[in-house]
């Protein structure tokens, strides 16, 4: 694929005064190809689109559109196997390509809502601050760190928890079972 600046390069050669075949060896591009451009002038390569080609599944086209307004829910193996009885002899992807094109997009789920009963789904929240401090009497220092758990429909559970001032609520931190209360 020649670039204008190659066109360019080719006419400015040319100026210099060499040859069509000194030019070719200089650029690398074959005689015909510099002759061709300095015929031209400086006008630059224009690559459209190209003409789409044939597939094998054209001729099915229609009916694959009419059945799948039919029954949307139709696979591409379904399909693919109802349009080779019609004569289709082209490959499973040719099809899926095909109805990837066709179909509507599915629309996709922006939310997914799930209930659960009374008593099975908790939120737990846990406080910033420090509450208070007591000597444990092996010499550590214990800090509360409030916290709370809403059960499923709005009951509340309250109880602080003690953590060492060296760690930090992590992973294995979290109690398994939060011993206390519940209040409304």
């Amino acid at each position: 694929m020649i670039k204008l600046k190659d066109i360019v390069m080719i006419h400015d050669l040319k100026r210099q005064g060499l040859s069509i075949a000194a030019i070719a060896r200089e650029t690398g591009f074959d005689r015909k190809t510099v002759r061709r451009h300095l015929a031209r002038g400086l006008e630059g390569p224009s690559y459209g689109p190209r003409e789409p080609r044939p597939c094998k599944i054209d001729k099915y086209e229609d009916w694959l559109l009419r059945r799948t307004a039919e029954v949307p829910g139709l696979s591409a193996r379904r399909l693919r196997r109802e349009i080779r009885d019609l004569g289709f002899d082209g490959s499973y992807t040719t099809v899926t390509n095909f109805l990837r094109e066709a179909r509507p997009p599915t629309p996709t789920v922006f939310e997914r809502r799930f209930e659960t009963p009374p008593g099975r789904q908790a939120q737990v929240d846990f406080a910033e601050g420090r509450f208070g401090e007591f000597s444990s009497g092996l010499g550590a220092v214990r800090t509360f760190l409030p916290n709370r758990v809403y059960l499923a429909h709005g009951l509340r559970f309250r109880r602080p928890q003690p953590v060492s001032d060296s760690r930090s609520l992590e992973g294995d931190r979290i109690p398994r079972r939060l011993p206390g209360n519940l209040t409304k």
